[in-house]
């Protein structure tokens, strides 16, 4: 019996376009590949949002970016899984 399933990932960010680069990057060399990963953005600064959108395009086989205003980490947790599948 196959079971088909996805995971999700929500990934705050806030100023810190390197992290959320290599985060990704360690997401891409995983040997399970059923996933997608929502990047929400919590109100970065114009500079950093540019970068976030780079990475985030850079892996958009499995990305997704979300912008908010700057609400915290919890708000942005809760957007992003208000964006998954059953979420």
């Amino acid at each position: 019996m196959k079971v088909d399933f996805t995971v999700s990932v929500v990934v705050p960010t806030f100023n810190r376009p390197s992290k959320l680069f290599g985060t990704l990057k360690a997401l891409s060399v995983q040997t399970f590949t059923d996933f997608l990963v929502y990047v929400v953005d919590d109100g970065s600064n114009h500079e950093n949002l540019e970068q976030v959108k780079r990475v985030c395009e850079s892996f958009s086989k499995f990305c997704k970016l979300i912008e908010q205003e700057n609400f915290g980490a919890s708000r942005a947790l809760n957007n992003g899984v208000a964006k998954c599948p059953d979420g």
